[in-house]
């Protein structure tokens, strides 16, 4: 009843709450579905990858593609690496997943536990940025905590200056 009251109060603002697969009962899609339905058809989910409770890239695989007419935002959540520092699961693949689907709203790229060499982590980021640009983005956004202040700035520009080229590249907002 109050996430009614509160999806009703939203659109007198123009403004519609999205739940994330975030712990309990969200993690499970098929719950999170049935929720949504419920309250009001128009309500689109936060899905975030880091969040299912999954074992391996195919069930992470089945829950997206469970919540992928529901999706309002994807959030590319990185918690763990490998030895190598690649993700504890196939990015690119998720995307041209999502993608597939007709999504072409915004991603979120969060990585909760940094990994000791923040270079290696930051190479991270890349390659999820890559695989959002090979599937046909162009549009980046950074926000940076308050400890890295200038990084977001330098970041736009490296980014803009590096892809900007022959009409083609990303284009940092």
């Amino acid at each position: 009843d109050s996430y009614k009251q509160l999806v009703e109060f939203g659109s007198t603002i123009g403004v519609m709450p999205m739940p994330e697969n975030h712990g309990g009962h969200s993690t499970d899609p098929d719950t999170l579905v049935s929720i949504m339905k419920a309250i009001d058809p128009r309500i689109r989910a936060i899905v975030d990858w880091g969040n299912f409770r999954v074992e391996n890239q195919a069930q992470r695989i089945e829950a997206t593609r469970k919540l992928l007419p529901h999706v309002g935002l994807v959030s590319a959540k990185v918690d763990r690496f490998d030895a190598e520092y690649r993700p504890g699961y196939d990015v690119a693949e998720l995307v041209r997943l999502v993608e597939g689907s007709g999504y072409r709203g915004r991603y979120s790229i969060e990585i909760t536990n940094p990994p000791a060499d923040i270079v290696r982590g930051a190479h991270v980021a890349r390659d999820i940025i890559a695989a959002a640009a090979q599937a046909g983005r162009d549009k980046v956004t950074f926000f940076a905590s308050p400890s890295l202040r200038g990084f977001g700035g330098w970041a736009e520009q490296l980014l803009a200056e590096s892809t900007g080229k022959r009409g083609k590249g990303l284009i940092p907002i």
